[in-house]
């Protein structure tokens, strides 16, 4: 809040003070400089760029931050499943060992018939490696004769 009293008496110093004149050539200067000097550029302020350029940088890393953990992301899954198609090829390889060898062990057999209480085999295993006297083997396959 303004005091009255003391408005007045500084309006009353103000107009006690003798009036400057400006120098020669003061006003034609001053012209002279408005009509010579180029328009400045905008300029942003210091820390408005500071601030553009660290949201910018935040911004980026986020960014590579993410393609880092999904790429991280996708090399673990990769390897899970690389891991898991080993192991079952392991598994499979063991089944078919297996089963090879039990093939090599059981006896050939060729069903002929039956009822449904009994069924009819023939065991043909020892007639697989016989041969004839000519050197021929004994069973042959209906599909062909040798001659």
């Amino acid at each position: 809040m303004s005091d009255p009293h003391n408005d007045d008496r500084l309006r009353k110093a103000l107009q006690e003070l003798p009036a400057e004149s400006a120098s020669e050539g003061f006003t034609r200067g001053v012209m002279n400089r408005l009509d010579v000097s180029e328009p400045r550029p905008l300029q942003f302020p210091t820390m408005l760029r500071y601030a553009l350029a660290s949201a910018i940088l935040i911004a980026v890393g986020f960014v590579a931050g993410a393609n880092y953990r999904a790429e991280k992301a996708a090399a673990e899954i990769s390897a899970a499943r690389a891991q898991t198609l080993r192991l079952e090829t392991s598994q499979l390889l063991e089944e078919l060992e297996a089963l090879q060898k039990l093939a090599k062990e059981t006896v050939p057999v060729y069903y002929i018939g039956g009822t449904e209480d009994t069924d009819l085999l023939m065991e043909v295993g020892p007639w697989l490696d016989s041969r004839t006297r000519d050197g021929r083997p004994e069973a042959q396959p209906a599909s062909y004769a040798i001659e």
